[in-house]
């Protein structure tokens, strides 16, 4: 699953993985276009929803794609 997210990522961000890999915890690798249209877009893809009070908590690559895991982990004991 990490995995898939992480290509979710990339593919939105245009970037190779190894760039991706040397950047998780940046929270400067995205402006706050991309970073909304990447949440969105994870958001469609695997059927998940994050509230707005998540939103600070989740700057990174690294915490986005955690998150979006967590969220799908939930969504399937339900």
């Amino acid at each position: 699953m990490e995995q898939t997210v992480m290509e979710m990522i990339r593919d939105m961000l245009k970037v190779d993985a190894k760039d991706l890999e040397s950047r998780m915890d940046d929270e400067e690798i995205w402006d706050s276009l991309q970073w909304i249209e990447t949440v969105f877009y994870l958001e469609e893809e695997l059927k998940i929803k994050f509230e707005e009070d998540e939103f600070p908590e989740i700057k990174t690559p690294r915490r986005l794609c955690e998150a979006a895991i967590g969220k799908v982990k939930a969504s399937e004991k339900s």
